[in-house]
């Protein structure tokens, strides 16, 4: 049983989430990066659902994804619209170009799909390395919500062949705060099984304080959030996506001042705060690259550290055998839920 998107997942992927049909996420996304001029990074790029818009557009993107077949669909992709990106099959946690991009972008949730701390913490210092100083980074995470328990067999049907998909099992590991999923997707040709496909689909939740202090970790500042694709949304109210927004700073001997003077600041501290998307055009930055605005310090208290205590986990229920996010319809691995952008 894989982890990797397979053969059926990727052909479930496309009818679901088909390249060029109009999504939230990639209004948002090529809205966001209209003025950037320099080349944009996308790891897990998948069939090129938000890659695509971008080159388009006229942006130079580079695209990276571990699935060998979410990188054939995206070439045969590009192939058609005569486009030629730089694609990669390798992994986020460890690729690395120094200095090389204005932005990265990971849309959609896939951020989640990376095991554990440890992993996720690899490949935000990945994108910090590998962005220019004074980079971008936009990143999806997907907002936890209330467990479904049963979920309902999807299907699509195209020409003289079906497509189904079951959640044959679900499980949630309270140690590692991961859901874990048995998905099998099978194909079906005039009432015959034509192809079997099982795939291990495990999720990595977060609440928003938590993946705030890993990108400072990683050497992030100025980080903002946003929620649903809306730059005014409140992230308490998110149904479906936090979308974190930070920089590298203008020099590498910034990331200590910027801790030590608390300026990283989210508005999941408080509802009832305005939502500032990146990038803050209220104040500047002084010689040294520290953070003037005061918008950003009256909108977002600075934290008292930038050593904190472990955090509960957001919604967690004693007793609960499911984490409140299996339900949630941004992550790439599951097709057919709320209308909602994957990737």
């Amino acid at each position: 049983m894989s982890r990797e998107y397979g053969t059926l997942a990727t052909e479930v992927y496309e009818l679901d989430k088909p390249v060029g049909r109009p999504f939230a996420d990639v209004d948002y996304y090529t809205g966001l990066l209209a003025d950037v001029s320099g080349p944009i990074f996308e790891p897990a790029t998948g069939t090129g659902r938000i890659l695509i818009p971008l080159l388009e557009a006229g942006h130079q993107v580079e695209g990276l994804d571990s699935s060998p077949q979410m990188l054939a669909c995206c070439r045969e992709h590009c192939r058609h619209r005569g486009l030629d990106p730089v694609l990669r099959e390798a992994d986020m946690t460890a690729f690395v170009q120094l200095a090389a991009y204005e932005a990265v972008i990971i849309p959609a949730g896939s951020i989640a799909l990376l095991d554990g701390r440890k992993a996720t913490l690899q490949a935000l210092t990945c994108f910090r390395d590998s962005l220019v100083p004074g980079g971008r980074l936009i990143v999806d995470v997907p907002v936890s919500q209330s467990a479904t328990g049963h979920e309902a067999m999807r299907y699509w049907q195209h020409g003289s062949c079906l497509w189904t998909l079951q959640t044959m099992h679900i499980e949630y590991d309270p140690a590692t705060n991961q859901t874990t999923r048995f998905l099998r997707y099978d194909k079906w040709q005039e009432g015959t099984l034509r192809m079997t496909e099982l795939q291990t689909f495990r999720l990595q939740h977060w609440n928003c304080q938590e993946f705030e202090d890993l990108l400072a970790k990683a050497g992030f500042t100025r980080i903002l959030l946003t929620a649903d694709y809306k730059s005014t949304a409140s992230p308490r109210t998110a149904d479906g996506i936090w979308t974190f927004h930070a920089t590298v700073p203008q020099a590498r001997s910034d990331d200590r001042q910027h801790l030590r003077s608390g300026q990283t600041a989210t508005a999941c501290r408080s509802a009832s705060r305005a939502i500032v998307p990146f990038p803050v055009t209220a104040g500047t930055e002084d010689e040294e690259g520290r953070d003037n605005s005061r918008l950003a310090r009256d909108t977002y208290p600075a934290p008292t550290g930038h050593s904190r205590a472990p955090l509960s986990r957001a919604g967690r229920q004693p007793g609960q055998t499911a984490w409140p996010g299996t339900a949630c319809s941004t992550t790439r691995a599951l097709p057919g839920q709320s209308g909602k952008a994957q990737d």
